[in-house]
């Protein structure tokens, strides 16, 4: 369901705090074991050695490394911020000294009357000379956001006592009396919520305000282009910076995808909390459109390489999906938002593919690699300047030059309670189904299962308020969940959320969903995917990599009529099983590329395993939607 089936109301369901949880999920616990003990400490070293951190006073261990972007506070915020919440959940010293250093180099360098950039505090006559480029006000969002949650889950207000003279910087600056101007890359807005959320700062949201309101309508962009300030040809599509028309006209998702949907992000929380339908029937129509006609079968965004950017209805080429880690992110805050306005199954849904595929591909086993962008088809020999994927050497790295993406997807991960997870006054809805205890608004519950790889999941209620309601959330994928009440098989219900009433101490639920391999057809609208299909298993989408197969990817054809069974669980695949299947493969022509006869078949076996596992065996080809026939 969309804008039309759901109207905007006021938020009145608020995330739990990930603290809340103690999870103790089989699938996730270790990923998250890996990234309190060695993807934060990793991502700090690389912080240091890439120069991020000795703008701030904190020498790089390899000098030869360290570079410079105008936008590394970004960085550095989002891996702060991820900090605040790991050491909210498991204290760690050594992380702690690290963050509080980081803090103390942005105390550091703050100009006397508050600006805090820590590029442009070294050339302050540089600063506000760009805006439609040079991330200032996105990268002090972030700062914003970090301080929220050091404030909020450490109690520590260093940073945020930063950032509130940063505020009063630019009220004087951007507010009603200053320059009319908006930032290139949307991200304050969110921020600026978040900061009036926390300490009721009346500024805070009426700045949001302007700078939501500004865009489309100022034209701040093309006056500094006028001045000949521009440094760049991105200015040249408004739709790339959400300029070209404003907010509440906006009728689809265009252009930069994780600015787009950062945006949509910052002015729902501003349409919920001051009750502005028109604005929130945009973002209606945004999520709508990047979800119903722009969205990649593994929950990624951003279809086009160019701009990292949407681009038209069903243009889902699965040979040149772009699909920025970001972008998947940005979209689970959105529908993180969207929850806030009370149970929907498609923000669900979204909010539980977009996290297991298109943002968990993004981060390996280890830790410590990481993709930017999430193909869903890669073959080693291709023309990296055409396709944009070269096979040769592809995979994970360790680091990039733009890192938003890693500091990104460890405060998404280090959070995850609180997506999982929402209340409104008496009644909890879940989102994610966790295994771990969850202690939130009066409800105490033990949760156990293997929701992920088995798809069942035993609920014991320890503690409910009295007439409370428990929302849970039955997947999309699953078109026959059984939910089990106290030994009762409860009638058949279909996805959505089943709200379950008269639930009390000692009352056991079971949720047993169907974890069969599917077939996945795409809208026949979606041309570029016609005679094709994706597998899947519960929340995970599949692919095939040729480490598994002897006969090229681009060869294999899955018959409708084959059968899909799953083999043994793979310990290098964290446990999860493969789809197995018996399939039919092109025997290569010996003449031209052309010919009059079509290529004649040979029986072949199909192996798929899941996406976000995918190019942990080596590199080598890979295929998300692979040719069908009857």
């Amino acid at each position: 369901m969309g804008a039309e089936d759901h109207p905007m109301t006021r938020a009145a369901w608020t995330p739990v705090a990930h603290t809340a949880w103690t999870i103790s999920d089989p699938f996730w616990a270790p990923r998250r074991a890996t990234l309190f003990a060695t993807t934060l400490a990793s991502q700090h070293t690389q912080l240091r050695e890439s120069g991020r951190l000795s703008r701030l006073g904190i020498m790089p261990a390899d000098p030869a490394r360290a570079g410079s972007h105008i936008f590394y506070d970004s960085d550095t915020a989002k891996w702060l911020e991820a900090a605040a919440y790991a050491l909210a959940e498991r204290p760690q010293a050594q992380l702690r000294a690290d963050a509080e250093a980081v803090i103390a180099g942005f105390e550091r360098i703050q100009l006397p009357d508050g600006y805090l950039n820590s590029h442009f505090c070294a050339i302050p006559e540089q600063r506000w000379s760009n805006l439609e480029h040079d991330h200032e006000l996105y990268c002090l969002g972030h700062l914003i956001e970090a301080a929220v949650a050091w404030q909020a889950h450490l109690g520590c207000g260093r940073l945020l006592a930063c950032c509130r003279r940063a505020l009063d910087h630019v009220w004087r600056r951007f507010g009603p009396a200053g320059e009319p101007a908006y930032c290139g890359h949307p991200e304050i807005e969110l921020a600026l919520m978040r900061l009036w959320r926390l300490t009721g700062d009346e500024r805070a949201r009426r700045l949001c305000r302007l700078f939501v309101d500004r865009r489309g309508r100022a034209g701040w962009f093309a006056r500094e282009r006028a001045r000949g300030q521009a440094r760049s040809d991105w200015g040249r599509d408004p739709d790339e910076f959400q300029d070209a028309r404003p907010l509440a006209d906006e009728r689809h998702a265009v252009g930069h995808a994780v600015r787009c949907l950062y945006l949509a992000c910052g002015a729902l929380d501003l349409a919920q909390d001051e009750d502005d339908a028109p604005l929130a029937a945009a973002i209606g129509r945004i999520w709508d459109s990047a979800t119903r006609r722009r969205m990649h079968v593994t929950g990624g965004v951003g279809s086009s390489a160019h701009r990292e950017s949407f681009s038209s209805d069903w243009d889902l080429d699965p040979f040149r999906a772009y699909n920025e880690t970001c972008a998947s992110i940005a979209l689970m805050m959105l529908a993180q938002r969207l929850l806030a306005e009370g149970p929907r199954a498609d923000a669900g849904d979204i909010l539980e593919l977009a996290l297991h595929n298109g943002v968990l591909a993004g981060w390996s086993l280890d830790g410590n690699h990481y993709l930017y962008a999430n193909p869903l088809a890669v073959d080693p020999g291709w023309d990296g300047k055409t396709k944009h994927w070269n096979g040769r050497a592809w995979g994970r790295e360790g680091w990039f030059g733009c890192a938003c993406c890693p500091p990104n997807l460890a405060r998404t991960v280090a959070q995850l309670g609180s997506y999982a997870a929402s209340t409104s006054g008496d009644e909890l809805a879940l989102h994610l189904l966790l295994a771990g205890d969850l202690a939130a608004g009066g409800w105490q519950l033990a949760l156990d299962g293997d929701w992920v790889r088995g798809g069942r999941l035993q609920v014991q209620v320890l503690a409910a308020p009295a007439g409370g309601k428990l929302h849970l959330r039955l997947p999309g994928w699953s078109a026959g969940t059984r939910v089990i009440r106290d030994g009762a098989e409860l009638p058949h219900t279909e996805p959505g959320y089943l709200r379950l009433e008269g639930l009390q101490a000692g009352s056991r639920l079971e949720v047993i969903a169907e974890m069969a391999p599917r077939r996945i057809h795409a809208d026949p609208r979606a041309e570029a995917l016609t005679g094709r299909v994706a597998l899947g298993v519960g929340p995970l989408i599949y692919c095939l990599e040729s480490c598994d197969h002897t006969h090229g990817l681009e060869a294999l054809q899955l018959p409708e009529a084959a059968a899909l069974s799953l083999g043994e669980p793979d310990p290098v695949l964290a446990g999860c099983r493969p789809i197995l299947a018996a399939a039919l493969a092109l025997k290569p022509g010996k003449g031209g590329p052309y010919g009059s006869q079509r290529q004649p078949l040979e029986p072949a076996r199909l192996t798929a395993v899941p996406y976000c596992l995918w190019n942990h065996r080596g590199p080598g080809a890979m295929r998300v939607w692979v040719r069908g026939s009857n």
